[in-house]
């Protein structure tokens, strides 16, 4: 270091101090360029955050930018600049190049100076005097120069003027905005913040921060207000994404604009004054319910206990007066609110009406509307006397209200009254005394059956000192006092027997039920079952007399079809002549056959039009005749050859319907071999081989057929009744005998009775006056009773004499002159009197017992055995060789027929175990039910 001085030493002092003052004024010069253009680049990037966010908002990031090349004057320029000027130009060597650019013969020269102060090789060849001299040379022509006038150009001034222009628009910008100027530092200096930028026009979007939902597609408005700092506008901008700019007025510190319907997620640019802002708009379909229910509370006399659920699909409702109801919607998203719009009622009678609605007015009700998440719950609505309609609307929790409100009519009903019904089959119809019944009854209701069962109430066919059955059964109960059945439906059993009916009666029944509203009285069905319960003896009586129907319309069949029979061959014969007069030479006589020809074809649709109705008629006949068979075996109403009659009776129907249908079909066959016949009658085909006469006496052929089996029918009808009829005059004497044998029992009674200690029981009777009142009335009893029988056995005779003379059975006539014998008032082994029952009923007249008995039981002995002569009278004989015997024409031996008769009888009973246990069972559950409710 000591040598490099002594080298620079031989510089001279004043060049030494010329360079050494360029170097620092170069330096200074070059320094303060470099401050000067950061603080410039400063300054301006904050003056462009400044100016531009008068007019409008810049991004953070393009703040960022911005403030990033602000300072890059500062980080970049300022040490690149300060490195060229100040570090590259440190030494003289530096300085004097830098001079050399503005002097350069000057320059050169003190650069050959400072080189040759530092090479040691011209040290060594140089003498120190020549060096000197020379460096004095230059030394001398430099300080002649002015450096400065070498110095670059200088940008300092520029730059100060800059940056003092800079300041001062910063000044003033901060003198008449300072709120701004605070707000562009930190948003300067901080970009990276969320400062939001101060203008003096602020809108208040605060609640547009999360965008704002819009109802999809559809037109809307959308408003901006100013803060309450900020500065009022008359107008504003806004426009939806790229579109145009839409200006409106300010309505106070609002402004409206209005959008068209979007279906896209879009923005919204508003602008006004300084201030810009924008907000998301959100398209969103509106809130709908999916469904509604309503949720009912009956009323409590019903007395149930669950809530109906009814959807409300349908925007009204009837609903039981008296109930709750409450509307429950679900929604398709979670709502904020909801609420019922106007209520109406029905308009009463004499109420004025106003506005456009005639027949509703609004109502003072109020129902309550509540929200949790989607759904929507309302009520509960007491439905009472009116009509009542209203709105419902919502609100989702985006602000969407619904597009349209859900409108609900509740319409009030009425409980009404419950409907029963009572089915048989038929309407009307007789049945034995023996056997139970079966009808059906069901009964229907708006909200519910309470009660539901039969009335019955009996007629006695006769006067009869036991009087007419009356009752009724209840058969539908609640369940746990609660009615859940609508309707109802029931086979019900009737025993004639467990209701004590043992008297021949007619009985009808009604159905009734009961609803559950309180106080309504019982309601009874419209239609009725009549029942008319007889005894086996009347069952046969009705069996003669269908029977009887049944021969008559046999015959009237028969009658139809002998005249059908002579209709088909005189319209055979006519064909036939037709036919010849139709190939005659004369042309008239020919022409006149082949329209009669014509004329008569035309006849045969209608005489096998007649057989068909024949058939028909038969098998009405045939099924009818096939009912009173099967009533006949299962009652045993008729004896085992009747059965077989009735049995043979319907083979022979079946017979005749199937011929009378071989008939029809032989007509036919008739008229298309006629129709397939020219007009003189020789068929069109020769190889056609149908014969209109062959098949016209096919079908007379089968109406023979028809008609014979026709006339056995009827005469087996006739037969079954005959002996039906035996057999009733055989079971009406053995009922009197035993009523007679009743009376005797009764005077055996009566004889061994305690009377009165006072009163003479002679031989010889007395005077009835005389009687004391417990003997009179036991008179009074046998009295009537024997002058029944009396009367009874006058009838008997009287119709058995009638049947004698239609039948002319054999031993008929001995039973009859038997009766005729004693006249009914003399029994032939009668000697005391000349009047046999009337000598009995005047002994009881007299109270006189021990004759009075004698001639009873007499009398008993003497019907009985006219009732077991009367039945070995006319009987069939039997058939040959014993038992079986040869099959009757029905096809069943007798063998077959009696086990048809036993099973008959089988099943019969069994029904009748079956239908008597589910009368049982029914009174069961009736009896059960009662005690449990006492």
């Amino acid at each position: 270091m000591s040598d490099n001085k002594n080298e620079a030493t031989h510089i001279p002092e004043e060049l030494r101090t010329q360079i050494e003052n360029f170097r620092k004024k170069l330096w200074r010069i070059k320094i303060t360029e470099a401050v000067l253009a950061g603080l410039f680049g400063l300054i301006v990037s904050f003056i462009v955050i400044f100016a531009v966010e008068r007019f409008i908002e810049i991004p953070a990031w393009l703040r960022f930018t911005n403030l990033i090349l602000g300072f890059s004057i500062f980080a970049v320029f300022a040490p690149i600049w300060i490195n060229r000027w100040v570090f590259k130009h440190r030494r003289e060597n530096q300085i004097a190049r830098l001079i050399a650019c503005k002097f350069p013969h000057l320059g050169d020269r003190i650069l050959g100076v400072i080189e040759l102060d530092h090479q040691d090789v011209l040290k060594e060849h140089v003498s120190p005097e020549l060096r000197q001299a020379a460096m004095r040379t230059v030394a001398a022509e430099a300080k002649k120069r002015d450096f400065n006038d070498a110095l670059p150009d200088s940008w300092h001034g520029k730059w100060s003027i800059g940056v003092a222009s800079a300041v001062g628009l910063t000044v003033v910008g901060f003198a008449f905005m300072p709120e701004p100027g605070i707000n562009a530092i930190k948003r300067w200096l901080t970009p990276w913040e969320e400062t939001e930028r101060f203008t003096y026009v602020q809108f208040d979007t605060e609640q547009y921060k999360n965008g704002l939902i819009v109802p999809l597609n559809e037109d809307f408005d959308v408003t901006f207000k100013l803060k309450e700092e900020s500065r009022r506008e008359i107008k504003g901008s806004a426009r939806y994404s790229s579109e145009p700019w839409e200006q409106r007025q300010f309505s106070g510190d609002s402004i409206t604009f209005p959008f068209a319907g979007k279906t896209k997620k879009g923005e919204i640019s508003v602008k006004a004054g300084d201030a810009e802002d924008k907000i998301k708009i959100i398209p969103t379909p509106r809130p709908i319910i999916k469904k509604t229910l309503a949720s009912v509370e009956w009323p409590a006399y019903l007395g149930r206990k669950a809530n109906k659920l009814v959807d409300m699909s349908g925007d009204t409702l009837q609903v039981l007066k008296g109930s709750k109801l409450s509307l429950i919607s679900q929604s398709d998203r979670n709502l904020a609110s909801a609420s019922i719009l106007d209520i109406y009622r029905l308009a009463h009678e004499g109420e004025e009406i106003e506005g456009e609605d005639e027949t509703f007015l609004k109502s003072d009700l109020s129902i309550a509307a509540n929200v949790v998440g989607k759904k929507i719950t309302t009520g509960p609505i007491l439905i009472d006397t009116d009509t009542i309609k209203f709105g419902l609307t919502w609100r989702d929790t985006y602000g969407l209200d619904a597009k349209r409100p859900s409108g609900f009519r509740l319409e009030p009903v009425a409980d009404q009254a419950p409907a029963p019904y009572i089915e048989a089959k038929t309407l009307e119809y007789t049945q034995l005394l023996t056997e139970a019944i079966d009808f059906t009854i069901s009964a229907e209701d708006d909200f519910g059956i309470k009660f539901c069962g039969y009335n019955w109430v009996g007629k006695n066919f006769q006067p009869s000192p036991t009087p007419p059955s009356k009752g009724e059964a209840t058969i539908y109960f609640p369940s746990n006092d609660v009615a859940k059945e609508l309707s109802f439906n029931s086979v019900v059993t009737f025993d004639p027997k467990t209701n004590g009916i043992k008297t021949p009666q007619t009985v009808t029944f009604t159905t009734w039920v009961e609803d559950q509203l309180p106080n309504r009285e019982r309601v009874f069905s419209e239609q009725t079952v009549i029942v008319h319960f007889i005894t086996k003896a009347m069952r046969t009586q009705e069996i003669e007399n269908e029977l009887e129907d049944a021969q008559m319309e046999i015959e009237r069949i028969r009658e139809s079809g002998n005249e059908n029979r002579e209709k088909t061959e005189d319209l055979k014969h006519l064909l036939n002549q037709a036919k010849k007069d139709a190939k005659s030479s004369d042309p008239d006589k020919a022409a006149k056959a082949k329209e009669k020809l014509k004329d008569l074809a035309g006849k045969i649709p209608e005489l096998a039009q007649k057989e068909e109705q024949g058939e028909e008629d038969i098998k009405k006949v045939n099924d009818k005749i096939k009912k009173i068979l099967q009533k006949a075996m299962q009652n045993k109403t008729l004896d085992k050859e009747a059965l077989k009659k009735l049995d043979q009776m319907s083979k022979n129907l079946d017979k005749a319907a199937k011929a009378k249908k071989a008939a029809e079909k032989a007509m036919e066959k008739a008229q298309k071999a006629q129709d397939k016949q020219n007009e003189n009658g020789e068929p069109k085909d020769p190889e056609e081989k149908q014969e209109p006469n062959k098949e016209m006496e096919e079908a007379i052929k089968k109406q023979k057929e028809a008609d014979k089996a026709l006339s056995d029918a009827a005469k087996q009808a006739k037969k079954a009744k005959e002996d039906s009829e035996q057999g009733t005059f055989v079971n009406r004497l053995k009922k009197i005998a035993r009523d007679q044998m009743a009376i005797t029992q009764l005077i055996v009674e009566k004889q061994l009775a305690q009377f009165d200690k006072d009163v003479d029981l002679s031989l010889l009777g007395n005077q009835f006056e005389t009687l004391p009142d417990g003997q009179k009335n036991a008179i009074a009893t046998a009295f009537k009773l024997q002058e029944k029988v009396k009367l009874d056995l006058g009838w008997i005779a009287e119709d058995l004499a009638e049947y004698e003379f239609r039948t002319k059975k054999e031993g008929l006539d001995k039973v009859l002159e038997a009766m005729e014998s004693v006249k009914l008032n003399n029994p032939k082994n009668t000697t005391n009197s000349e009047n046999g029952m009337d000598k009995l009923m005047d002994d009881l007249a007299y109270s006189r017992w021990g004759m009075a008995y004698s001639y009873a039981e007499e009398w008993s002995v003497i019907i009985d055995a006219w009732a077991k002569q009367l039945a070995a009278a006319g009987a069939s004989p039997p058939p040959p060789g014993g038992g079986g015997g040869s099959p009757p024409p029905g096809g069943l031996n007798d063998d077959d027929f009696n086990f048809m008769l036993r099973v008959m009888e089988m099943v019969k009973k069994e029904q009748d175990i079956r239908g008597k246990t589910r009368a049982m069972e029914q009174q069961k559950r009736t009896l059960e039910y009662l005690n449990k409710n006492k």
